[in-house]
């Protein structure tokens, strides 16, 4: 009898339940949409704290759905344990594991939950206890067969009696994936087939005959604000007009509607002016044509048009509509295969075709050879192979499909049946017998990155199936990396050895049957595919990974499992719970450690060959002194995982500075990207940027908000302003009047002095005035009591006086000079608040800014909680309320003050506020006396929920988006635009981490082919004073490298070569460079500036009129002082350039306080870990024509004496010299 079973689940911390308060029970559901109150009450309940940034990929409906899915995956290898790691990671209600497979030495190259110690146990099995710790929320369960025979597979499963939604084969073979298909039919459960052989993969899905997404893209509707509508007769459609700024990114056949301006949002808000308009909230318009980015037509609409006028200024909403897809069984689908390619330059049907045939054909080959899959590099069996290929069933199956297919396209379009078959009509598809070659001989092996790529596509294809969220694949997906072990340029050369009949051709750059012998090691699965030569170059390659967040986890894993022997992985940020969900390296046990040092530590568990070397350290300016030249000449390849722009670029910038290959990777959501750069061969990353993201204008904010962003960005600046920046100030002033020595009166003057050139006195009055407020809490003693009134007061002030002083300024039926109504388009007229504690809401606003306003006064203790202050609020504000509770008089605008009351109100300001730092220092501080006064600013943190931060944007912003009659957002909403969330899932980071990692073997295989290069010193036959060198390179071709852009939601992948670095001419019959050339000056001895422009002129052909540092710093420059007798002309460039970066006389120190001893932080110019320095110079010709030149490269001059000198500097020397070489 099969049976089931769970594992003894490790004993889980009961969640720690504070009370929940009826008030902020009630503002979390004002905050919901009113669609989800029900719903979420009866779903499952979603962690918030672990699946954020999830959430913000797929929805809370969505997760809750993926909460009560039940998955069977059959099948733990390479492509099962990434299926289930990413599964179980996402957090479906069970996850069952079928696979009694004997753990074999070849299955540890990509199964990373098994070991040495593993080896013939089953592998569900062994593997349960780890994939258990990657989500304890998750039930996982074993389900064991009576054998592992798929009509015993099926019949366990019928036995258990259990419900699935989702059947997962994951490297079945062909005959089992059917007939786990057909059991998935009869369950009525989801189904997705999976398989990575060698260099290719292969997903199937059928989600039966019915399956509706109710969300395609799991992006937020598209909204707009709208200017206008216009008729146009002659097409009979309506013009919809946005006004200027705005996008629509609507496609054609989007379902959009229009609301007025009163309305705001989804609903009516408090306190906004009624206005009757036509009821248009059921009316749906199609999207017939797009204009241009700000315009669309709609079906003609007279309603719409009659009322355009009050519609003005209202927006527009995108309606999401359902879609229905109808899928077919494996058995059908096979024989017509809908694909989805992969690759631009692959996406033909021949090269579909190929791929389809070899995975179909694996089954008979191995009935005809006893289960066994062709001997990896075998020729033989490989010619064997081909036949069966040549035969497979499905090929005239698919074939005629397609052609019939094509033409009833064409029939429906009334084209001639020559114009069909000459332009749209398939042409009879040839297969690509080279592919079929390579996969018979790399179809028995396994890679850790092709296994990557299939699992977390497929992983999220079985999310599609369990939320009904994103576009499911319909329904094959192929993929190879066959240029991984072959390049056009082989095939030019292409040798060709033939028996006797043609019966077997060789390809020349494919691994022989020798070279894929297994040795019995972790790394026979890899060899199978690589070869041993090729599987020793990636290994031996030294690579440097930025980062350890999500895609460094993904990264590393890929590395330790290809056994690259030496990394190096640096990453200053602590692991957060949130990380858990994506970053599956880290447990619990890690959180708030060093994301680096648990990296390394678990690598070391996958992989205990592995040399890695963790730093808490951000790759900067700051740290230049430790990644100096020796770290970036020390590694062979550079591996991006960053999550920032600025990172990128100087990550990227130091690449091309070493001529350092880079494999440059990220994530949002569900796209992702991988671009690879290669020195001398492509652009680098900095090459293309991408355009700066829109700001909110400062009156948009202030004053006109019409977007809940807008309120949620101007309840961030308050955040900021009042809790972290205004005490850090006030926090400098005390400091600056307290501890310093001399005449009082004379330090007052001077410090009054300083802060009047800082700022305008307007200005810095409002500042001396927010200080008195600030010190009033503290004089005479600390109080709760007045925190909860300057709440009060804020409440009062933010949404009362100041919309009331705005309405003062700009009355309701004001007007523009125009002539148009003032408050109209994107200015909404906003409605003051009058203080309510009865509403949720109001009182939200008033126990968060209470929290932090005493904490940052120190008169409460730092981990205090909303729940644990909320008693106390409401007990001092009965006291504020009691006592006849005024709002502090408004503070009269400078502007309405003359000069000389202004000027004297600043200096009263002044002398109040030292009176009051005077008084409070006397006393002895904030809360113990003999103790300076000094604040706690709090610094904005989006993921602890009980610092109150989250909860103070939240309601700070919905309160100003009732004044202004804007729908408002919720606390998961705000958390994301107020904390700048990059949206995260692990399916993505999976495959975007396996598409990179196989670049690494392209990287490693590359260097095969490059030419020796050529170096001298030049010291002979040439200027004594230096020598120009130029390298000798063979430059692999494009073709073999691919940059990736891809959208799992979609699916959307796209492979393509890079970009070819755009070429230099140095002068009109110069050389050709491109931007990692530079000319290099190897100098015997110390250049003054003088000859290195007269060295320039004669090696180089080029009259150099200025010279640059960094790009910046100018170190030389004709128009500044032309001539011979400039001064700097006789100086040295190491002086120049010691004088440019402030570091002249700098030697590094003694190392004391350095980390290892090793080396200061900050660089030092003339160091040992300094070899060269780049300059960039701008030229003329002879004719006086600028010319565009490639920066110089100055080497410093290799020291000739002083024993420990000279040593160091050679060892250096030579470490450059074999790093280019290579």
């Amino acid at each position: 009898m099969p049976r089931t079973r769970t594992r003894e689940r490790d004993k889980m911390k009961p969640l720690s339940q504070w009370p929940r308060l009826a008030f902020l029970l009630a503002a979390l559901l004002l905050q919901l949409p009113p669609s989800t109150h029900a719903s979420s009450l009866a779903s499952p309940p979603v962690d918030e704290a672990l699946y954020s940034r999830q959430l913000y990929v797929m929805g809370l409906p969505a997760q809750q759905r993926l909460a009560a899915s039940n998955i069977l995956v059959v099948g733990v290898g390479g492509v099962g344990v990434e299926l289930a790691k990413n599964i179980l990671l996402a957090g479906p209600r069970s996850v069952t594991l079928v696979d009694l497979t004997p753990a074999r030495m070849t299955d540890l190259a990509t199964q990373y939950y098994l070991d040495e110690q593993s080896l013939g146990q089953p592998r569900a099995t062994a593997s349960y206890t780890k994939l258990k710790e990657l989500n304890p929320l998750v039930h996982l369960h074993l389900l064991e067969p009576s054998s592992m025979d798929v009509d015993a597979v099926v019949d366990a499963v019928e036995a258990s009696g259990q419900k699935f939604d989702v059947v997962v084969a994951a490297d079945q073979d062909k005959t089992s994936e059917e007939a786990l298909n057909r059991l998935a039919r009869r369950l009525n459960a989801k189904f997705v087939a999976a398989q990575a052989r060698g260099l290719f993969g292969s997903i199937f899905c059928d989600f039966g005959d019915e399956f509706i997404v109710n969300d395609t893209d799991g992006r937020e509707a598209k909204t707009g604000l709208l200017k206008g509508f216009e008729a146009l007769p002659l097409t009979g459609e309506t013009l919809v007009m946005l006004v200027d700024g705005e996008r629509h990114d609507l496609s054609k056949g989007d379902a959009v509607i229009f609301t007025p301006p009163a309305a705001g949002g989804d609903e009516e808000s408090e306190g906004v002016a009624k206005r009757t308009f036509p009821d248009m909230s059921g009316n749906s318009y199609p999207v017939k044509r797009i204009v241009n980015p700000s315009s669309f037509t709609i079906p003609a609409s007279p309603l719409l048009l009659s009322h355009a006028r009050e519609y003005t200024g209202g927006r527009f909403r995108q309606l999401k509509q359902p879609l229905h897809l109808a899928f077919q069984p494996m058995g059908q689908a096979r024989r017509e295969m809908k694909s989805l390619p992969t690759d631009f330059g692959k996406a033909s049907l021949g090269r579909q075709l190929t791929l389809h045939a070899c995975f179909e054909s694996l089954g008979r080959f191995k009935a005809k050879r006893k289960g066994n899959l062709p001997i990896p590099g075998s020729a033989a069996d490989a010619a064997a192979f081909k036949k069966l290929v040549k035969t497979c069933d499905v090929l005239k199956d698919v074939i005629q499909s397609h052609t019939a297919a094509a033409a009833a396209k064409a029939a429906a379009w009334k084209l001639s049946s020559s114009t069909a078959k000459k332009h749209f009509l398939p042409k009879t598809p040839v297969l690509d017998e080279k592919v079929v070659e390579i996969f018979a001989r790399t179809c028995q092996g396994s890679l850790a990155p092709i296994c990557s790529f299939v699992g977390g596509t497929a992983a999220q294809e079985v999310l599609k199936a369990c939320t009904g969220t994103f576009v499911p694949l319909q329904q094959y997906l192929f993929f190879d990396a066959v240029e991984v072990l072959s390049s056009e340029e082989e095939e030019e050369d292409e040798q060709e050895e033939k028996e006797e009949g043609g019966r077997t051709r060789v390809l020349a750059g494919l691994p022989s049957e020798e070279e894929c012998t297994a040795r019995g090691d972790r790394y026979d699965g890899m060899r199978a595919v690589l070869g041993r030569r090729l599987q020793r170059l990636v290994q031996d390659q030294v690579v440097f990974v930025v980062g350890a967040g999500a895609i460094g986890c993904e990264l590393l894993k890929n590395l330790a499992l290809m056994g690259v022997v030496s990394l190096t992985v640096t990453d200053n940020d602590t692991i957060e719970k949130s990380n858990l969900n994506r970053q599956f390296l880290f447990r619990e046990k890690d959180l708030g450690g060093p994301k680096s040092e648990a990296a390394a530590n678990a690598v070391r568990r996958l992989n205990d060959q592995v040399e890695v070397t963790a730093l808490v350290k951000k790759v900067g300016k700051e740290t230049e002194g430790y990644f100096d030249d020796e770290f970036w000449f020390g590694h062979d390849v550079v591996m991006n995982a960053l999550d920032n722009v600025d990172a990128r670029m100087y990550v990227d910038g130091k690449c091309v500075y070493y001529r350092r290959p880079l494999l440059e990777s990220g994530t949002e959501g569900t796209s992702g990207n991988v671009q690879v750069i290669v020195p001398f061969v492509t652009e680098s990353y900095g090459s293309s940027v991408d355009p700066p993201e829109a700001s909110i204008p400062v009156c948009t904010l202030k004053s006109f908000p019409y977007l809940i962003e807008h309120c949620i960005q101007w309840a961030r600046d308050f955040f900021d302003g009042a809790f972290r920046i205004q005490p850090e100030r006030l926090n400098d002033l005390i400091v600056r009047l307290s501890e310093c020595d001399g005449n009082e009166e004379e330090v007052a003057s001077a410090v009054l002095a300083g802060l009047r050139a800082q700022t305008s006195d307007e200005t810095l009055l409002r500042e001396l005035e927010g200080y008195l407020v600030d010190l009033e809490i503290w004089d005479p003693m600390p109080s709760a009591r007045r925190c909860v009134k300057w709440a009060l007061d804020r409440f009062h002030e933010l949404y009362c006086s100041n919309i009331e002083g705005l309405l003062k300024e700009h009355p309701r039926e004001s007007v523009t000079e125009d002539g148009e109504p003032f408050w109209s388009g994107d200015r909404r007229i906003p409605t003051p608040l009058k203080f309510d504690r009865c509403n949720p809401l109001h009182m939200e606003f008033m126990v968060s800014a209470t929290l932090l306003k005493a904490r940052a006064f120190n008169i409460v203790e730092p981990s205090t909680t909303i729940e644990g202050m909320y008693e106390t609020v409401q007990a001092m504000l009965d006291e504020v309320l009691a006592g006849g509770y005024q709002p502090s008089t408004p503070v009269v605008r400078p502007e309405e003050e003359d000069e000389v009351d202004l000027a004297e109100k600043v200096e009263r300001e002044f002398h109040e506020v030292r009176q009051a730092i005077q008084r409070i220092a006397n006393r002895g501080g904030g809360r113990e006396a003999g103790t300076a006064a000094r604040t706690r600013p709090e610094v904005f943190e989006k993921d602890q929920d009980w610092n109150g931060h989250i909860a103070l944007v939240t309601s700070a912003s919905n309160l100003r988006a009732v004044n202004y009659g804007l729908a408002p957002a919720d606390r998961l909403q705000t958390k994301k635009i107020a904390g700048k969330i990059i949206p995260a899932i692990a399916t993505t980071t999976a495959v975007v981490a396996g598409l990179a990692s196989l670049e690494l073997c392209k990287l490693a295989q590359r260097s095969l082919l490059e030419e020796e290069e050529e170096y001298t010193d030049m010291e002979e036959g040439g200027a004594g004073e230096g020598g120009r060198r130029r390298h000798r390179r063979h430059r692999p071709p494009l073709e073999a490298y691919r940059n990736a852009f891809i959208n799992l939601a979609g699916p959307f992948f796209a492979l393509t070569q890079p970009m070819e670095a755009s070429p230099i001419a140095l002068g009109e019959q110069g050389e050709v460079y491109n931007m990692w050339d530079r000319l290099e000056l190897v100098p015997k001895k110390e250049l003054t500036l003088r000859e290195l422009l007269r060295h320039a002129l004669e090696h180089f052909g080029v009259q150099v009129t200025s010279v640059t540092l960094h790009g910046s710093q100018i170190l030389y420059a004709d128009f500044v002082h032309p001539g011979e007798d400039n001064p700097v002309m006789d100086k040295t460039v190491v002086e120049l350039v010691e004088a440019a970066e402030g570091a002249s006389g700098r030697e590094g120190g003694d190392g004391s306080g350095v980390e290892r001893g090793r080396k200061s932080e900050m660089p030092s110019p003339l160091s040992h870990q300094r070899q060269f320095v780049d300059l960039e110079i701008e030229c003329v010709d002879d004719e006086g024509e600028e010319v565009e030149s490639p920066p110089i490269r100055y080497f410093f001059p290799k020291p000739t004496e002083g024993g420990g000198g000279a040593a160091v500097a050679k060892r250096w020397w030579g470490a450059v010299l074999k790093a280019v070489a290579k």
